[in-house]
């Protein structure tokens, strides 16, 4: 399984990140640093486990992601970002232990609750991935660069239409628009690997 990140903004940096698995060769996530206009910003892409048999390595990984996210060498004045397949519901021990230290932008942007981003309908989707299909398994975490500084996300949806009937993935792609100060930060769009 990989991982990637396609930006506007030019990559000053990327580096890889083991997360802990006792069964993969070398589950990561990648750290990007964004050469963005008001400064670095820093997004951490990833990917992580979903098989029932793995979920204390599932736990592992998002405990993992979220003491790299808080790491205080990522402040700065934009937002820390992570987009990121969760295979976890909202409700899951594995997102709350990222939700604890990160803005949900699906939620503070007025996502529709009920929204799905592994659905059944799509003919590309892994019907064997039961616990995760027909729920909103993939994320656009954020905190904010600066403690104390406010982050705002003007809203979220999904990118879900089919382009001439073709599904670009398995997964449909969360965007989220953020805003600090009244000026954007980012745009982020979620597309599965």
């Amino acid at each position: 399984m990989g991982v990637a990140l396609l930006s506007r903004w030019p990559i000053r940096s990327v580096r890889r990140h083991r997360l802990p698995s006792a069964n993969r060769v070398e589950p990561v996530a990648l750290l990007a640093t964004l050469d963005h206009p008001d400064g670095a910003l820093h997004v951490v892409v990833s990917c992580v486990e979903w098989e029932p048999d793995l979920a204390e390595d599932h736990l592992a990984q998002t405990r993992a992601l979220a003491a790299l996210l808080r790491d205080p060498a990522l402040d700065g004045p934009p937002p820390v970002l992570l987009t990121a397949d969760l295979n976890a519901g909202p409700d899951g021990p594995e997102v709350r232990a990222l939700t604890d230290v990160l803005v949900d932008t699906w939620v503070a942007g007025g996502g529709d609750p009920d929204a799905v981003t592994l659905s059944s309908k799509n003919p590309l989707a892994p019907l064997a991935a039961v616990k995760q299909i027909d729920r909103r398994v993939d994320y656009i975490l954020a905190r904010p660069g600066t403690a104390g500084r406010p982050l705002a996300v003007r809203r979220a949806f999904l990118a879900d239409t089919p382009v001439a009937g073709v599904y670009p993935s398995d997964h449909d792609a969360v965007v989220a628009d953020l805003a600090h100060d009244d000026r954007p930060w980012a745009t982020g769009v979620r597309g599965e690997q």
